[in-house]
């Protein structure tokens, strides 16, 4: 549980934590706090450090357990990735850690891969809480083209490493004492060569996967959809539809949050967090889910677009991944 690990107004490091092999690739997860346990799951090209700043909060009522997915953070690395095999990392640290009746929470890509783990798993999780993470009809899907792996790009120094990091979609810049975690934890040093990136860019292509998709209409845990007002995302229309799709007991917006609202606005996200966790922990299994092998009907779908792009940018140093499916409204593209 981290003895040593204190919970302060901002955790700068990650907590030390063991290792657990799934398919084969070690997948590094930590825990800390006590009480109920709530499993964290990062989007895109990210880390277990994209919680810091709500980590404080949600450790003061729960036993909080988090991972770096395999091709980011402190993790191994795959030849090939895609969403359902994450899923099985979580549930594989789920089983790691001994925790029953977890609640699962996910930000945008990694809301997506845990409503699979979710499903796949209802022996562990009794809910789950997507964060800002896009939800799309199944038939509305557009596949991406996307570039093969690129090279690894070192740089001299960690500030000149660090310069070329930034957050999408474009977004207002949170305060550099919340981001100079998230980007130290992103960095690695290979001694003689300089400063790289952890994450893997041949696990951008997983990010577009119809699976979370067509899994939200089988789920029966209680879910919670919480969004950023001004996120690029996820708008009034998606959540609208989460609502008709999942068998959601809350769904609510925080004010003047963009997509990355854990970072931008941490102490209204910790807040929307915890208000959601309680509201799946205090729902049975809703009378209204559906059962296993029927759909839950929408009202309407989802209008066409909306398809994923990386939640970060290290500057893209081989070029932008190519887009062939532009939204039809005006609207920023959507990372996982």
């Amino acid at each position: 549980m981290s003895p040593d690990w204190q919970p302060t107004r901002r955790c700068r490091t990650p907590p030390a934590g063991p290792t657990v092999e799934v398919d084969g690739v070690p997948i590094a997860w930590w825990q800390v706090g006590a009480g109920p346990p709530i499993m964290l799951v990062h989007g895109a090209s990210a880390s277990s450090m994209w919680w810091h700043a709500v980590l404080p909060r949600l450790a003061d009522h729960h036993r909080v357990i988090a991972l770096d997915l395999s091709g980011h953070g402190d993790s191994g690395r795959r030849e090939t990735y895609d969403v359902r095999r994450w899923s099985r990392e979580v549930a594989g640290v789920v089983d790691a850690a001994g925790a029953d009746d977890v609640v699962l929470v996910g930000h945008s890509l990694g809301g997506r891969i845990a409503a699979i783990t979710a499903a796949d798993r209802t022996d562990r999780v009794t809910g789950l809480v997507q964060v800002d993470s896009f939800l799309r009809d199944p038939a509305r899907h557009v596949p991406h083209v996307f570039p093969p792996r690129r090279p690894v790009v070192h740089y001299p120094t960690f500030d000149e490493a660090a310069a070329r990091f930034k957050l999408l979609p474009d977004q207002p810049r949170p305060p550099e004492e919340v981001l100079e975690p998230v980007i130290r934890h992103l960095l690695r040093h290979d001694a003689g060569l300089g400063w790289t990136w952890k994450y893997d860019s041949a696990a951008i292509p997983a990010f577009d996967d119809v699976r979370p998709d067509e899994v939200a209409r089988h789920l029966t845990c209680p879910v919670a959809y919480i969004w950023g007002a001004r996120s690029a995302v996820v708008n009034a229309e998606m959540a609208a539809y989460a609502r008709a799709t999942m068998p959601v007991v809350l769904e609510r917006s925080v004010p003047l949050a963009y997509h990355h609202l854990i970072l931008d606005r941490p102490d209204e996200a910790a807040e929307a967090l915890l208000e959601a966790i309680a509201a799946v922990r205090g729902a049975s299994r809703p009378a209204s889910a559906v059962p296993a092998g029927q759909a839950r009907r929408a009202p309407a779908p989802m209008p066409p677009g909306r398809n994923p792009e990386p939640m970060s940018d290290p500057g893209w140093p081989h070029g932008r991944p190519a887009r062939h499916d532009r939204p039809v409204r005006p609207v920023q593209p959507d990372p996982p």
